[in-house]
């Protein structure tokens, strides 16, 4: 997760690069703490990420946090679709579940989607539903535990 020094450090950089009135300390102090709330569960590349997508565009503002937040989460997921089809070739591998799988993530994900037996017994013309509907199950369970 997105370590304190972190976030204050990518705060103070946004908030130099898109300067806006001035703040008293108290307001400073205050700032930060939303920042390091909203940003505490977000890990560190895909927040490094997101902030360097925002600092490479054309905005004219500093970010609140939850822009950056919602851009790490965007970024987090895609690598969980990723994890996903890489899921789905280890159940091709594994024969649709003929030799045993020993992940649980993969296993509850099969399971939400009919089974081994259903996705074993897809005809051709179907499996790729299937394929797609597994990875959007298994994203939607990793993504659901990356929050937690």
């Amino acid at each position: 997760m997105a370590t304190e020094i972190l976030i204050t450090r990518t705060m103070q950089m946004l908030l130099t690069l898109y300067p806006s009135a001035q703040r008293t300390d108290d307001d400073q102090k205050l700032v930060r703490a939303v920042w390091l709330k909203v940003l505490a569960d977000i890990p560190d590349a895909p927040l490094e990420a997101a902030t360097a997508e925002y600092v490479n565009g054309a905005a004219a503002f500093a970010p609140a946090p939850g822009m950056l937040r919602t851009r790490a989460v965007e970024l987090m997921q895609g690598n969980v679709k990723t994890r996903a089809l890489e899921a789905w070739n280890k159940i091709e591998e594994s024969r649709y579940g003929r030799d045993p799988i020993d992940d649980a993530l993969v296993v509850e994900a099969v399971r939400l989607v009919g089974g081994f037996d259903a996705i074993a017994n897809a005809e051709t013309v179907t499996i790729h539903f299937m394929r797609d509907r597994f990875v959007q199950v298994y994203s939607d369970l990793a993504a659901r535990r990356e929050t937690l």
